[in-house]
């Protein structure tokens, strides 16, 4: 598996936390049919990329994280997926777990 490099354990650690949060968020809104299927389109257009970039990191990488998430962010109000990464982000660099 030469090559492969792998993102930092705390961009990993954030990112997984993100997945996560949507995640749930997406399991619950399948029971209101109030929430817009484009809405979880966008959601789910901003995440998908997420294991592949962890998987094979590079430079940029954070960068194109961040644009994903950013353009998702300004469009819906919930889930906040750039505030969910800061503050998974500060939890492991500060030693907690959430």
């Amino acid at each position: 598996m030469s090559g492969i490099k792998f993102a930092p354990d705390d961009i990993k650690f954030a990112s997984l936390r993100v997945l996560y949060e949507a995640g749930v968020w997406t399991r619950n809104q399948t029971l209101d049919s109030e929430v817009p299927v484009e809405q979880l389109n966008s959601l789910w257009e901003a995440l998908h990329p997420v294991p592949e970039l962890l998987h094979q990191w590079r430079e940029d990488a954070e960068a194109e994280l961040h644009l994903y998430w950013a353009s998702y962010d300004e469009r819906w109000e919930e889930p906040k997926l750039e505030a969910t990464f800061r503050a998974a982000l500060a939890a492991f660099r500060s030693g907690e777990r959430c």
